[in-house]
């Protein structure tokens, strides 16, 4: 497969790509790792007429201290976030979730702006062009109808970044900017839960850093994934908690199950079972189930959907049970 032709350009700063995508809009897609993208455009799923390599833009690979937490540049490898001290120390969780991407050689080129900006994925629709075009448009390329689901009205395609579950458990928020100025978006919501346009990302607009508050002293996280191949591999599901104990008992909990859907899912049942309560085999048990039953899953070309509610129940406990230091 080859790229198709576009016009490539390298922005030197932040205000230079913004005007930038504020002229060519839908014709132009930022590139970053291009771990994804390449791969895409190769498949002839997205042909933009412009490539904006942003590479060259100074300082959109820093790790950063202040008084609130962490801030960090999109363009930061997820290898770099892996290894980083300041991110082991604060946010182990996070760390490993970068460490489990794919494999170590597209950790050394992903980066955590692409991690986040990810696209929907689907069996259909990441394929060739010859095998898209064998059958009738589907709701991601403007059809009216889907593919993976029969009879479904609306877009499965799977959101399946890694890191996401851990940046919207931590609490983290996206800086946004464009050709006018910027804004600031939670992670939460950032993601639209609509597999054709999985994120709030405008034509004109590019992240440029991502951050991460200070966690109270007695919170900590964990992370899991699970995949059919230790390595390379998507995620059958991932879950990500974060749980701040007092005196034995769970005073706050924020549980976050990835890779299952056209939206990153936050656990609110499960989490309310937790609050007040010791972490017994019974409670964990109660907010697995909680879990499993916010979860809306259909089977797609990895697992079945009992597959799926059984790793969602197993990797909740053992996320809890490792975000408190227990088992």
């Amino acid at each position: 497969m080859h790229l198709p032709k576009f016009e490539y350009v390298e922005p030197k700063t932040i205000e230079e790509a913004c005007s930038l995508l504020s002229t060519y809009r839908e014709q132009a897609k930022v590139l970053a790792g291009g771990t994804d993208l390449l791969v895409m455009m190769k498949q002839k799923v997205v042909t933009p007429g412009y490539l904006l390599n942003i590479k060259r833009v100074p300082g959109l690979d820093d790790i950063t201290d202040d008084k609130d937490g962490l801030r960090i540049g999109t363009l930061t490898t997820l290898s770099n976030i892996e290894s980083s001290s300041k991110i082991r120390q604060r946010f182990p969780m996070l760390s490993h979730a970068a460490g489990r991407v794919a494999a170590r050689q597209i950790q050394m080129t992903a980066t955590i702006g692409g991690n986040l900006c990810l696209d929907s994925k689907c069996w259909y629709y990441n394929q060739s062009q010859n095998w898209r075009r064998s059958r009738e448009a589907c709701i991601k390329r403007g059809g009216d109808i889907c593919h993976v689901v029969k009879g479904g009205k609306r877009c499965y395609a799977v959101l399946s970044g890694d890191t996401i579950p851990a940046l919207l458990a931590l609490g983290a928020k996206v800086k946004i900017v464009n050709a006018g100025g910027g804004r600031l978006v939670s992670v939460e919501d950032f993601f639209t839960g609509v597999g054709e346009t999985p994120n709030v990302l405008k034509p004109e607009e590019m992240v440029t850093e991502i951050q991460v508050p200070n966690l109270p002293p007695k919170a900590r996280g964990s992370f899991m994934k699970q995949s059919l191949r230790g390595a390379v591999d998507f995620a059958v599901a991932d879950v990500a908690a974060v749980i701040t104990m007092e005196d034995s008992l769970c005073k706050e909990a924020r549980i976050v199950i990835g890779s299952v859907g056209p939206a990153v899912v936050r656990a609110r049942e499960a989490e309310e079972i937790l609050k007040g309560k010791k972490m017994t085999d019974e409670v964990l048990d109660e907010a697995g189930k909680a879990a499993v039953k916010g979860v809306h899953l259909v089977s797609g070309a990895q697992s079945s959907v009992y597959y799926r509610r059984k790793i969602i129940h197993a990797l909740t406990k053992r996320a809890i049970k490792q975000a408190v230091g227990i088992g």
